[in-house]
């Protein structure tokens, strides 16, 4: 996702990870340095660092599951009917994501475009982000600044006031790596 990241900053394509603890507790850290080092020197180890904003543990399944998820997996086809064991969260259900590094792909207007096992082959999936990228650029034939699609108060479970700027989210709340994105 890093080499994605870097490819298409430019056409306004980012990448957001939500961490999740769900699956055999692979995401047992308490704070971003944990995460970090995890990242750094476990998995996928070699010294890896996001290029990308990453926000705080949630739960992308099951009771608990965020808004977030439960909008984008509710518009898109399950990627596998099959459940795998160390799942850490009830009740399953069909759409659930199946494991960590499920990749969605929401385009510039908020909407969920495709959907990606955490196995499915990365030059797939840039062909899709291409695709939709330069179907985009010809829809608008400029660069519109990507709106989110829930505010961050939703994204943090809590209910939006109507005063507050909602496109804002505590520099507490997310891991901003050392790379620049390229200003439209």
């Amino acid at each position: 996702m890093n080499a994605l990241m870097t490819k298409y900053a430019s056409l306004g394509f980012i990448v957001l990870g939500f961490p999740c603890n769900s699956f055999g507790n692979l995401e047992p850290y308490d704070t971003y340095s944990e995460l970090l080092n995890g990242l750094m020197y476990v998995r996928p180890g070699g010294g890896f660092v996001p290029k990308f904003p990453l926000f705080k543990k949630i739960e992308v399944n099951g009771k608990n599951e965020h808004p977030l998820y439960k909008y984008i997996k509710g518009e898109c086809a399950p990627t596998n009917e099959e459940f795998e064991d160390g799942l850490f969260y009830s009740p399953l259900a069909v759409h659930d994501v199946r494991w960590n590094y499920e990749v969605f792909v929401i385009n510039q207007k908020g909407l969920p475009e495709f959907r990606y096992s955490e196995d499915h082959p990365i030059a797939e999936i840039e062909a899709d982000v291409k695709a939709l990228l330069t179907r985009n650029l010809v829809e608008i034939n400029e660069y519109v600044e990507p709106q989110p699609i829930l505010s961050d108060k939703i994204l943090r479970n809590q209910e939006p006031e109507v005063e507050e700027n909602t496109n804002e989210i505590p520099e507490e709340e997310m891991y901003y790596p050392d790379v620049e994105v390229p200003q439209m």
